[in-house]
């Protein structure tokens, strides 16, 4: 059986950065200016009640378009990952169970003037995201020739 693509890129990372000091940043995440592959942009999916008392169930919801685009929707499921490649899988596992917390709930039902009730929300990544920034990292150090 073929071990995954993020195993492979981080085994081979681990062997080639620990040889050198130049990348010990990528590594442990010390520096604030890490690489653009650590954003994501979350997909956030709710149960809630809509303004006419039915249950909706695992509904994805996007941007109302009476949003401007200066708030700060993008930021509440925009996530940039500020750590190490040494930490990153198990940071991957953890958002992958991304529930929100309660407290936030009215940050989403404002966003959707108040017209929803949010029951339960979280923020989900696509795989086929985490897959694209392993596929990136590998590329910007040269670890794989990688062909679709």
């Amino acid at each position: 059986m073929m071990e995954p693509l993020d195993k492979v890129i981080l085994d081979a990372l681990l062997e080639r950065l620990t040889e050198t000091q130049k990348y010990s940043d990528e590594l442990y995440g010390y520096r604030d200016n890490l690489p653009e592959y650590r954003i994501f942009k979350r997909m956030l999916y709710a149960d809630y009640i809509d303004s006419n008392g039915d249950l909706i169930k695992n509904s994805l919801l996007n941007r109302p378009l009476s949003v401007d685009k200066g708030l700060s929707y993008d930021s509440f499921v925009e996530l940039r990952l500020h750590t190490g490649l040494l930490y990153l899988p198990s940071q991957m596992d953890e958002l992958r169970k991304d529930e929100i917390e309660e407290v936030l709930y009215k940050v989403i039902e404002d966003i959707y003037d108040n017209q929803i009730h949010i029951v339960s929300a979280r923020m989900i990544i696509d795989e086929t995201m985490i897959q694209s920034m392993y596929k990136e990292i590998a590329d910007r150090f040269k670890i794989l020739d990688l062909k679709e």
